[in-house]
């Protein structure tokens, strides 16, 4: 997959006018959605030679392939690019200089003509799973030819001290139940996802799928798509990137996308409102903006960039904020490309800890980006870290097991004493007064006045165990608050709300008087009389309508009661999201990182409590810390981000296998079920 396929898959949540009927677009960028237990598959325990690829097909074979290059090219594409790199280690280090960089076709084609100049070299490739080699033959119409596939009891010692063999794992042996176990999980992800199953093709090749977003094979299969597929609604997530640390050929890093098209009043949207409709309030808000955003985001065609209004950045770490400025140019150049002016431009509200509103500042009037839109930061001030991170003379901040948890008040207190005698902390330079004199807001590159300082509120009623709660937005169609992340960094966690929304209004009730009264309410300037069930219907509590004969209809009687709004929660990097217990509470959707992942036959020198213990100790989480926030705050739905790089994401049968037992990890301990 090339550069411009990177991380495109497009991952959507739908919110559908029928309150309570939601589904998650899972792909490869997020290829992961939780919900709670599996019947099918309860729990995978597994040993230390379970692979992710099909183990019956892992036994210790030879391949042979014969002198027509049509065939010795399927064989070679059979194998993953790691065992491909495996063979390539076996040719001399002279003859296979810069080959290490290769793609998978043009690795194929290395090997194919190396081994025809070489008269057809015996390698061998560690299988990864049974602690067995799988020896490789390519041979040439010189040699002997065999079938392909045949199995072989013993193999010869290699004798050729250019080629080495692969180091033997120590074999293993399978009980009856383990072997169950892996026979189910292979059979469930082949019903799942039958494209992967080789017997339905006649040469028993797999073929390789370039698709990607709805074009992702994948988005035909997945349990939660499957059902809404090619439905739209008024609220709904896209996911743009996943990724952590660094974007990869598969994954960009963090970008999530929430698509709110709502009416001024905040009733639902119908895609094909006419124009005389009223004003769409709302547009996309985007949360974080890793490098590469401004690429990925050009792969989601649902993704208009005229329509993003609002940008919320959890932290200063670059997976989540390099790239903002990329993104404000691809905006503004847009903006120009349509030649809007002055006038129809509307500003971006940017939100983040303290210290964006410089740094932006810095960025853009270094690299010159004049054609930046307008925009204004609104800093998140005094953003504490968690009670159990600990800061270093260095300056760093190391996680501490023993400490106490729910002494937010004082944690705040030592990160603005420590902040305030490191010198070199980059905060120190962020006062207004400073930031005036060094750098002042330039509307040339962009920056508008505008932007707020938003302070901490300790006492606010859904603060819990004395954390903070931040009340960033509040008006009559959402509310937006953030709370504390533990995290190595100042991180906060957004919870998006809708306000309630009206009921639904009985026709039975209201028909028959406007029919009595239709004429009557023609002559009285109702084009279309049956409008006025919209009026009652957005009438306040209380008040009522009266008809042209005197029948006065309350709100109250005709119009069910109002509905609570959908919430959604998008937490930052963290391996503790207790801050947002109180706010997240029955969550429609939950947002939440989940970096690393033990997976048993697979991660082989370490295990489970390490890498709960390392994932923690960095401030991330595993998907068991992800579903047990999900379980505490009762989430209707839970989708996992913010994978390590060595999870690819792509459309190959092993990566699938290695998301879906992570998926099923976060499926035991979220208590949902696998449509959630």
């Amino acid at each position: 997959m090339n550069a411009e396929n990177m991380d495109s898959y497009r991952c959507k949540y739908s919110f559908f006018t029928r309150w309570g009927t939601q589904a998650i677009f899972i792909c490869s960028a997020l290829v992961i959605h939780v919900s709670g237990s599996f019947e099918i598959y309860p729990g995978l325990s597994l040993p230390r030679s379970f692979s992710t690829s099909y183990p019956s097909f892992k036994r210790k074979f030879a391949l042979q392939v014969s002198s027509a290059p049509s065939y010795e090219r399927e064989a070679l594409a059979r194998l993953k690019v790691a065992q491909l790199k495996e063979m390539l280690t076996q040719i001399p280090a002279n003859e296979r200089k810069g080959s290490s960089k290769l793609k998978k076709s043009e690795l194929i084609d290395f090997l194919h003509e190396y081994h025809y100049k070489n008269g057809g070299d015996r390698l061998v490739v560690d299988d990864g799973c049974s602690g067995e080699n799988i020896a490789m033959e390519v041979k040439t119409s010189s040699r002997n030819k065999t079938d392909a596939g045949k199995i072989i009891d013993d193999q010869p010692k290699l004798k050729d001290p250019k080629i080495r063999s692969m180091p033997s794992l120590p074999k293993t042996t399978r009980d009856a139940n383990t072997q169950s176990i892996i026979d189910e999980f292979n059979e469930f992800i082949l019903n799942r996802y039958p494209m992967f199953n080789p017997d339905q093709y006649e040469n028993g090749v797999v073929p390789m799928f370039p698709g990607v977003g709805a074009e992702d094979v994948r988005s035909d299969c997945h349990p939660i798509l499957k059902p809404y597929k090619g439905i739209t609604s008024d609220v709904d997530v896209v996911f743009v990137g996943t990724a952590s640390c660094i974007p990869s050929l598969t994954r960009g890093v963090s970008c999530t996308a929430l698509r709110l098209n709502w009416n001024r009043d905040g009733r639902s949207v119908a895609r094909k409102s006419s124009a005389k409709s009223k004003e769409k309030v709302g547009g996309i808000w985007i949360f974080d903006a890793g490098e590469c955003t401004q690429l990925q985001i050009q792969n989601v065609p649902s993704i208009k960039l005229s329509k993003i209004t609002k940008i919320f950045i959890t932290h200063c770490h670059g997976d989540h904020s390099f790239g903002l400025p990329g993104l404000l140019c691809l905006m503004g150049q847009a903006a120009v490309e349509k030649n809007r002016n002055d006038k129809e431009s509307q500003i971006i509200d940017i939100y983040a800890p303290q210290g964006l509103r410089l740094w932006l500042r810095v960025a853009i009037r270094y690299s010159q980006s004049r054609i930046c839109p307008k925009y204004r930061v609104h800093e998140l001030m005094d953003v504490p870290m968690a009670p159990e991170w600990r800061q270093s003379k260095f300056g760093r901040y190391f996680y501490q097991k023993q400490s106490n948890k729910s002494d937010w008040r004082s944690a705040i207190i030592k990160t603005m004493r420590n902040t305030k005698s490191d010198f070199g902390n980059w905060i120190n330079f962020c006062s207004e007064e400073e930031m005036d004199d060094f750098l002042p807001a330039d509307q040339n590159f962009g920056e508008v006045p505008g932007g707020r300082q938003i302070y901490p509120d300790y006492t606010h009623p859904k603060s819990i165990e004395g954390a903070p709660v931040y009340e960033i937005i509040n008006d009559e169609e959402v509310t937006v608050t953030a709370a504390p992340m533990s995290h190595g960094v100042p991180c906060v966690g957004y919870v998006v709300e809708e306000q309630p929304r009206s009921g639904k209004i009985n026709p039975e009730l209201v028909q028959p008087v406007v029919m009595r009264n239709f004429d009557e309410l023609k002559a009285n300037g109702y084009r279309h009389p049956m409008k006025i069930l919209s009026e009652i219907k957005n009438l306040d509590p209380g008040e009522s309508f009266c008809f042209p004969d005197g029948t006065e209809l309350f709100r109250d009687d005709v119009v069910e009661g109002d509905k609570p709004g959908r919430k959604i929660v998008v937490c930052g990097d963290t391996c503790d999201s207790r801050a947002l217990e109180n706010l997240a509470q029955n969550a429609d959707l939950l947002v939440h990182e989940c970096t690393n992942a033990f997976l048993q036959g697979i991660d082989r020198q370490t295990t489970m409590k390490a890498v709960n213990v390392d994932a923690v100790t960095h401030g991330h989480s595993t998907p068991q810390i992800a579903g047990n926030f999900a379980k505490k705050i009762g989430a209707k739905n839970l989708v996992l981000n913010h994978f390590s790089s060595r999870y690819r994401g792509d459309q190959d049968l092993e990566s699938i296998k290695i998301m879906t037992r992570i998926e099923r990890q976060a499926i035991d301990s979220s208590g949902l079920n696998e449509e959630h």
